[in-house]
């Protein structure tokens, strides 16, 4: 996986210099050893695993990582279906009341956290998801 030539990334507390090439499975070995899954997440992208990319991010509650990921340029190049599993994926962590989390902005103020949950849903299918998914597809 070639890098820009004047950059250098952090990959789990190791430096990888960009004018290297670096092994990504390796990198992401790393991650999963030392636990650290926003550097995962990150690795998962680079790797076009967009789904494990999606789930890692949801899994530390960084919810507005996990919506860059489904409308990144790399998961609207691919497979509709790919970005209406992502957005399913995403949904389901917000109705199941696991979101909005630290990564995210998005509050309801003084409804039930179960209608809560269903106000956020919808408000990312409208905002957010970028006609990768239909209502019905929630429903």
């Amino acid at each position: 996986m070639q890098m820009h030539p004047h950059r250098a990334v952090q990959v789990c507390g190791y430096r990888i210099q960009s004018s290297k090439s670096y092994d990504p499975l390796y990198a992401l070995r790393l991650c999963l050893d030392s636990k650290n899954l926003l550097a995962c997440s990150h690795v998962y992208k680079r790797m076009r695993m967009f789904e494990d990319a999606v789930s890692a991010a949801l899994r530390i509650g960084m919810l507005t990582l996990a919506i860059s990921y489904a409308n990144s340029q790399g998961a609207k190049d691919s497979d509709p279906e790919l970005r209406r599993r992502l957005w399913l994926q995403i949904l389901a962590h917000v109705l199941r009341g696991d979101g909005p989390g630290p990564g995210s902005a998005m509050t309801v103020e003084g409804t039930a956290p179960a209608h809560r949950a269903v106000v956020q849903a919808m408000e990312l299918l409208v905002k957010e998801a970028d006609s990768a998914i239909s209502l019905e597809d929630v429903l």
